[in-house]
């Protein structure tokens, strides 16, 4: 008896040594735009970076949609007034970014980071014009080389897909039909969604996605208008 209470007693310890560590990993969450942009016209984007608490280096990939062209890419000056510009006998700056045009990706790659802790801001800026149909687009975040505390610990790098909503040149919101929230031309569960997203608060609506969303005209954006959505979708009603 007395034996099985010393390995539940070492067993607590380690379980609460464990919880101790896990609290204190270092985390850093990394996050896409969500902005407007002009049919046909330049624009940038930003990817930033929040919630830190100290990294070293970090690998982070954008993909964007079928229809933007890249113009180029810049590290932020936060970014790069925290890399060694002389390091291990390597002058220049350590980091880079990598298009591939055909999977429509850019690369970020950073490394030798320093002077970062509890700094948070502008991981890089791109530039794109945009394409001339307006609507929703997805731009999706991917860590690719993990961020790492400079004892060599990895850390927990949580991402935030972002999106550009493309308005004016040859198609606006009133292209869509009412519902349509995500300008995919399709109203679906996935509208109303998007409209209980973002009554939680959980995301933001253009002006565009809000005038849609707004199925039954009492000028807010709220469960109704989800219920509503998903009524159309099933049957039940044949309008808004």
């Amino acid at each position: 008896m007395k034996k099985l209470s010393i390995i539940l007693a070492t067993v607590a310890t380690v379980v609460c040594l464990l919880c101790v560590s896990a609290s204190a990993a270092n985390e850093l969450t990394v996050t896409g735009a969500v902005v407007e942009a002009n049919g046909g016209a330049s624009f940038t984007y930003s990817v930033n970076f929040s919630d830190n608490t100290g990294f070293n280096t970090l690998g982070i990939k954008l993909t964007y949609p079928e229809g933007f062209e890249y113009e180029g890419a810049e590290a932020s000056d936060l970014v790069k007034d925290s890399f060694y510009l002389d390091f291990a006998g390597f002058a220049g700056e350590t980091y880079v970014f990598h298009h591939d045009e055909d999977a429509r990706t850019i690369t970020f790659v950073g490394a030798c980071l320093y002077n970062v802790e509890t700094k948070s801001g502008k991981l890089f800026d791109v530039e794109f014009t945009a394409p001339a149909k307006a609507g929703a687009y997805d731009f999706k975040l991917e860590v690719v080389d993990n961020a790492y505390e400079e004892d060599g610990k990895v850390v927990t790098v949580d991402k935030v897909n972002g999106k550009v909503t493309v308005v004016g040149g040859s198609g606006d919101e009133s292209e869509y039909e009412l519902g349509d929230v995500n300008m995919d031309e399709s109203i679906d569960l996935f509208d109303a969604i998007a409209v209980l997203q973002y009554e939680a608060g959980v995301t933001d609506l253009t002006d565009a996605e809000y005038a849609l969303g707004d199925v039954n005209g009492d000028d807010s954006v709220d469960l109704f208008d989800a219920i509503a959505i998903l009524q159309y979708e099933a049957g039940i009603i044949e309008e808004f």
